[in-house]
């Protein structure tokens, strides 16, 4: 009895926990299902920069999240946000590509997370998408930094790759 009791009890933490996860829009779960087509990958907007995730991090869409700043913190930090208890920094992305623009306030967060780095939030344009590469030449850049030196193109559209692992430690050692 006491062990159905606990199942009923478990279940209904994790319905609880799902419904509190409405808010949410898991895209590492589309990039699961995707992973078999190696053709397509998730992309995000900022500014006019299109860039792309890494099929090996996880990219979580967080809506209705408050950003506290952070005083004396460097350009790129929007601050610190609370996701399930564990804090969060918050990378304006529009000033790491040199955007020339400023996150507004309807920018989106996306938590990107790695084996190697700790959690980290993006501000972004626009949500993920999913992309084929059927349709784009793969081009290296010069003169780029470290963390992004490839691109994709095709007669209308360039996607930026970008090492978000590479980037996020030249962020932290900064």
């Amino acid at each position: 009895m006491l062990q159905s009791f606990e199942k009923t009890l478990f279940s209904k933490q994790q319905n609880i926990k799902t419904d509190n996860a409405k808010t949410k829009i898991e895209v590492s779960v589309a990039a699961k299902e995707a992973s078999v087509d190696t053709d397509s990958r998730f992309f995000y907007a900022v500014g006019d920069y299109k860039v792309l995730l890494e099929q090996t991090i996880k990219a979580e869409n967080l809506s209705q999240l408050k950003i506290y700043k952070l005083p004396h913190s460097p350009e790129w930090c929007s601050g610190l946000i609370n996701v399930r208890g564990i804090i969060v920094p918050v990378v304006n992305m529009h000033i790491i590509l040199q955007t020339g623009g400023q996150a507004s306030k309807k920018s989106k967060l996306l938590l990107l997370q790695h084996q190697h780095i700790a959690p980290i939030a993006l501000q972004i344009d626009e949500l993920p998408v999913m992309i084929n590469f059927n349709e784009y030449s793969k081009d290296v850049m010069k003169n780029m930094p470290e963390w992004s030196n490839t691109i994709f193109k095709n007669q209308s559209n360039f996607i930026y790759e970008i090492d978000h692992v590479t980037l996020l430690n030249q962020l932290k050692n900064s």
